[in-house]
């Protein structure tokens, strides 16, 4: 028969475990969020997004370039897609 005080200590270390790693992927996500910035009044896509300088005209523009904790920053007038 296990001691229940190993069990316990072994069930502490897996939630200590899961614990760091779920503040490792958060704070992974703060560290490499990007903010995108879109204008319906730029003339094309051709910016990389990045400032309002260069922002990108269309919301399509950043399909596969957004990753989990981005935001993107709209302004201009949007009808629906």
């Amino acid at each position: 028969m296990v001691n229940k005080n190993i069990l316990l200590f072994n069930l502490k270390i897996k939630i200590s475990f899961l614990i760091i790693f779920v503040l490792i992927m958060n704070v992974n996500s703060i560290l490499y969020s990007e903010t995108y910035y879109v204008n319906s009044s730029r003339p094309d896509d051709g910016g990389n997004g990045l400032s309002w300088a260069t922002a990108k005209k269309t919301l399509t523009a950043f399909a596969g370039m957004l990753s989990a904790g981005d935001t993107v920053v709209a302004k201009g007038a949007w009808g629906r897609i």
